[in-house]
């Protein structure tokens, strides 16, 4: 059934597709769909996993501070 519809919908979006003003805005409406299914998917996950660590990183705001130490990658 849902392989049906699948290609019915399929079938619906080739079509349109060919139409050379339909493309854009039917982008556009797919991708804030698809926005919509995920809201908030990801937001918290393992929030009440998480370990608070006993100390602290210090991050630095430029490069050339002089409590930055230099590191190469390979």
């Amino acid at each position: 059934m849902i392989q049906r519809v699948l290609g019915v919908v399929s079938g619906v979006l080739k079509t349109l597709y060919r139409i050379p003003y339909a493309k854009r805005p039917l982008d556009l409406t797919l991708t804030w769909t698809a926005a919509a299914v995920r809201l908030g998917n990801g937001t918290f996950c393992g929030v009440g996993q998480s370990v608070q660590p006993e100390k602290t990183l210090i991050l630095y705001e430029y490069e050339g501070c002089p409590f930055c130490k230099k590191v190469s990658t390979c």
